[in-house]
């Protein structure tokens, strides 16, 4: 019993991590755990740095949340059918150069000491806006790499660095806030 428990786990484990044979998709995760976990580092930030300039006011962090959220809600099913019509990992590169500019951007405001909670409004919209691109194009990026051998196992690997983005953005942030500054989320 206990040896059939054991190679039902191994097996398991085997077919999670399957997707990772293949060169092509081991690429994509990595380049996809860097990007949600510097999201999500820069969304850490982003609450902190509105919060601080508002005088430690909680509504301009709801504000700035949902700067971000109202473009992947509305967008997000319109823009999704973009993504059939247009080169997907063009689309991908594209919006992540979006992304690094808004928060070298932001960096930059923050560093010069001219950020105000309107211009992280701003920036926080136009990040939703790259993001109502950026979700759906990967998603269907994945799909094209994995293929129907490793689809499913891909999207669980994919599920699980979601996962883990989550949590280690927003430690990263303190971590980095917390010995270098704020100015350093965004750089």
């Amino acid at each position: 019993m206990k040896g059939t428990m054991s190679s039902s786990i191994q097996a398991t484990w085997r077919r999670t991590f399957d997707p990772l044979s293949v060169p092509n998709l081991r690429l994509f995760f990595a380049g996809q755990s860097v990007s949600l976990v510097g999201t999500w580092l820069q969304s850490t930030a982003q609450a902190l740095l509105v919060y601080r300039l508002s005088g430690g006011r909680s509504e301009p962090v709801a504000i700035t949340a949902c700067c971000t959220a109202v473009p992947l809600i509305l967008l997000g099913p319109l823009l999704g059918s973009l993504t059939s019509h247009i080169a997907r990992r063009h689309l991908v590169i594209a919006t992540q150069c979006v992304e690094l500019a808004l928060a070298a951007i932001l960096g930059f405001l923050v560093h010069a000491g001219r950020a105000t909670p309107a211009s992280v409004y701003i920036l926080a919209f136009l990040l939703g806006c790259a993001e109502a691109i950026y979700f759906p194009a990967v998603q269907r990026l994945l799909r094209d790499i994995a293929g129907s051998t490793h689809i499913r196992s891909a999207v669980g690997l994919n599920a699980v660095i979601s996962n883990i983005a989550r949590f280690g953005g927003p430690t990263l942030a303190g971590l980095l806030i917390g010995s270098f500054g704020i100015s350093i989320a965004f750089s």
